[in-house]
């Protein structure tokens, strides 16, 4: 329909690369043929699957218009900007990503008009340098109360403060420190 377009991505979905595998794949020591094999399964997966979705949901509204085709098939071809709400110190861009790739660094979002911090995250962030934050978002497994124990482990034994966002369940598997604020959730 000529509308322009941009994929907008939390981290590198449909961009395969030799640098890396894809998300939720193991780093295994077969080279560059192997992550670039891992970035196809996870485009096939999605693309596959979004196919299926997108024909039970114009199953039941005909009228919706045919699902255009998969923008990131060859990347030669691609023109899709794709923009990487990332930080290039957590994943440098590889080399062999096409000139439309952008890590562009963390969006953050303005606060709410009116809203005021905690009085009491006020008085941790005013009593010593700046914190870090750690936050495991939508994550969940099996294995949160060791991650959650390395990740304070390695906060507290590198002398950093930290503002910590756990689910509240996951709050008492953490030690008591100043230099942890528990985020209320």
């Amino acid at each position: 329909r000529g509308v322009p377009d941009v994929s907008a991505q939390l981290f590198p979905v449909f961009l395969p690369s030799s640098a890396f595998p894809a998300v939720g794949l193991p780093d295994l020591p077969l080279g560059a043929v192997y992550r670039r094999a891992t970035h196809a399964l996870n485009a096939s997966a999605f693309r596959i699957g979004g196919r299926l979705l997108y024909r039970k949901v114009r199953a039941s509204a005909p009228d919706l218009p045919g699902l255009a085709p998969w923008p990131f098939g060859n990347t030669k071809g691609v023109t899709t900007p794709v923009l990487l709400a990332y930080s290039p110190h957590v994943l440098p861009r590889p080399a062999d990503w096409p000139p439309q790739a952008h890590v562009t660094g963390y969006w953050h979002l303005n606060p709410p008009q009116g809203w005021v911090p905690p009085e009491a995250l006020l008085q941790f962030m005013n009593s010593g340098p700046p914190p870090i934050y750690f936050g495991v978002g939508s994550v969940r497994t099996r294995h949160m109360s060791g991650l959650l124990q390395d990740s304070v482990q390695a906060i507290l034994s590198t002398g950093q403060r930290a503002v910590l966002s756990l689910p509240p369940d996951a709050r008492g598997r953490t030690p008591e420190s100043p230099s942890l604020f528990h985020a209320v959730n």
